[in-house]
């Protein structure tokens, strides 16, 4: 933090600290300093009267501080002004991980699908590798034209006393970088921190925990492959300004048209992590995509469309088209994910008379899942009335072949279990 602090008694300065960067951690900030500024918020003015008796018995630290210009007899004040004030937070209580705010923006903080408009700083071990911040701070209105300064991570770029008016004006010129968070083209960590952080806030973290560091995809436009640039072992450094973001509708207040692009989204998103082999990530993005139908949000037309126009009964019919799809994606996840209550809950919605009872995909996935909760007869059943559709579903034939021989074999053990009990 930087601030101003000083002890006076009448016209006597006892301490001065003008400018002083510090932090609480600092043996010169005693119990008594301490407690002044934890009161204060930024840019703010304080005079406290310090008793002389708190100083006696509670801060002996200021006391030996003060020496002997302090005298007992006459009234202590402290004057403060908090320019500058960076929190610090250990964000997995483990040291791997620390959080400064050099500036607390304000305003709500970003959503998942929320467009935002950022600058990017990212260290290794010391080297940078991505940035767009300039090299000295711009002006923010076009008339300006102050001294250029070195660009001050805290201080640079303040839009809080601009109008309305002219931070679009800046936010549509400056050189930012912008991306929607769930398109998960940055770092799982990067997009946490994001969307802690509200609106002209600047954050800076450190951190050694790579993997979640190399996780979601890469991004080719801000020159980050964070698969390739990160190493176990590294020490990671990241700044962001966030000068801009959006804040979505909800999704049932959107027009048809909005919905099926939304949804072929965060579809076209899910299918990425399936091909990269995390099926966790994917699936819970064909989860959220199925709250949307199973709520029925996909259905209703808040925005009161012209439901019997053309435009209207294509794009619902694809909408509605890619629900299918979607719960059959999860399916496949869940079923790479060992999850077989899962595959069978899920598959009781596909097979269900409103969507799709005689869809053999969700069968086939279903009949494997029954086999191995070890439900054997519902498993072939399952496969029967699979192979009445499809007679030539080779796998199905394989799968009912085998779930035959080993409910069998489950029958024989059994038996012989009973037969050992009553001999």
């Amino acid at each position: 933090m930087k601030l101003d602090f000083e002890y006076k008694q009448g016209d006597k300065t006892l301490l001065s600290k003008l400018g002083w960067e510090t932090n609480l951690a600092d043996p010169e900030i005693t119990l008594t300093m301490g407690k002044v500024i934890a009161s204060m918020k930024r840019e703010e003015r304080a005079r406290v009267e310090v008793k002389n008796t708190f100083v006696l018995q509670e801060d002996k630290e200021l006391l030996a501080i003060l020496g002997d210009d302090y005298d007992q007899s006459k009234p202590l004040f402290a004057f403060a002004c908090l320019h500058r004030l960076i929190k610090i937070e250990d964000w997995f209580k483990d040291g791997t991980t620390m959080v400064r705010t050099l500036r607390k923006g304000k305003g709500r903080s970003p959503f998942i699908d929320s467009a935002v408009k950022f600058r990017l700083q990212v260290q290794v071990n010391g080297k940078e590798i991505i940035s767009n911040y300039p090299e000295f701070a711009p002006n923010l209105l076009p008339e300006e034209t102050k001294e250029q300064l070195p660009y001050d991570y805290g201080e640079s770029e303040n839009l809080r006393s601009l109008s309305t008016e002219q931070k679009k004006a800046y936010l549509e010129t400056a050189n930012l970088w912008s991306l929607r968070l769930d398109s998960y083209a940055l770092p799982s960590l990067m997009i946490k921190v994001l969307k802690s952080m509200k609106k002209n806030g600047v954050c800076e973290v450190k951190t050694t925990r790579v993997a979640k560091m190399k996780s979601n995809f890469a991004n080719e436009e801000l020159g980050l492959d964070q698969h390739s640039q990160f190493s176990e072992g590294d020490e990671i450094l990241f700044r962001f300004s966030l000068l801009d973001c959006s804040y979505p509708g909800y999704f049932y207040k959107l027009t048809v048209q909005e919905k099926l692009a939304h949804i072929l989204g965060l579809k076209a998103t899910a299918t990425k992590f399936f091909k990269a082999g995390n099926f966790k990530k994917a699936a819970a993005i064909y989860q959220k995509i199925n709250g949307y139908y199973n709520f029925g949000d996909s259905t209703n037309n808040y925005a009161k469309e012209d439901a019997e126009s053309e435009d209207f009964i294509r794009d619902n019919t694809a909408l509605q088209a890619v629900k299918l799809a979607t719960f059959n994606n999860l399916v496949v996840c869940k079923h790479k994910m060992l999850e077989w209550q899962s595959v069978i809950g899920i598959t009781d919605q596909i097979l269900d008379e409103a969507m799709d009872p005689n869809n053999t995909k969700a069968m086939y996935f279903r009949a494997q899942a029954l086999l191995k909760v070890e439900d054997f007869d519902e498993s072939a059943e399952c496969l029967n009335k699979l192979l009445s559709l499809d007679s030539e579903h080779a796998e199905a034939k394989q799968l009912l072949t085998k779930v035959k021989r080993i409910r069998q074999e489950y029958r024989d053990r059994e038996g012989k279990k009973f037969a050992k009990m009553f001999k």
